[in-house]
């Protein structure tokens, strides 16, 4: 069973419905795909993912399939059809075979229902729907050598281990005298 959350706009939501029934032709056993609950919404919280698949940790057949809106405005319809694709995968690779990520089994749904990998987890089975674009978030952190003038941005601050051990590749000036500003 499948529900679309109202909060995604009609015409995708009628898209994805469309999908799902195009996908459940596909499966070896609809009504064991069926018999799994599974609830599309999109989450404002994703950052980088395109989307994902969660387990209800009460309810094990139950399932939230996420995608991601920035994804969306960034890409299209079509790429966010793709995720979805492959989120569906995940969901028919645990339901027939038992197994959580991108296991052979699961390539063979996502290649089965056209969903999109990127080529690392294609492996070998690079098809028309890998994908190399992907979302990137800013930095959050630039730091620059007060000896050098050499500049490098993170999106994570330098951990207190890595100033410690670290040093400026230019001129070796330690990492801890590098001034630090925050960008966002």
């Amino acid at each position: 069973m499948l529900t679309v959350d109202s909060g995604i706009p009609q015409e995708i939501r009628q898209r994805l419905e469309d999908e799902y029934a195009a996908i459940r032709s596909l499966v070896p056993n609809s009504k064991a795909f069926d018999s799994a609950r599974k609830h599309v919404c999109f989450n404002n919280r994703l950052r980088t993912s395109a989307g994902r698949a969660v387990q209800d940790r009460n309810n094990r057949n139950c399932w939230r399939i996420e995608l991601n809106p920035k994804y969306y405005a960034t890409y299209g319809l079509e790429r966010v059809i793709g995720t979805y694709r492959h989120e569906l995968a995940h969901v028919a690779a645990w339901i027939f075979c038992g197994e959580p990520g991108h296991t052979k089994n699961f390539k063979r749904f996502c290649e089965l229902f056209g969903g999109t990998m990127n080529p690392c987890q294609a492996g070998k089975r690079a098809s028309a729907n890998a994908t190399t674009e992907y979302l990137t978030t800013t930095p959050k952190w630039r730091y620059t050598c007060p000896s050098c003038g050499l500049t490098f941005t993170r999106k994570r601050r330098l951990s207190q281990n890595t100033v410690q051990r670290a040093c400026c590749m230019q001129c070796h000036t330690p990492a801890r005298k590098l001034q630090r500003e925050q960008l966002r």
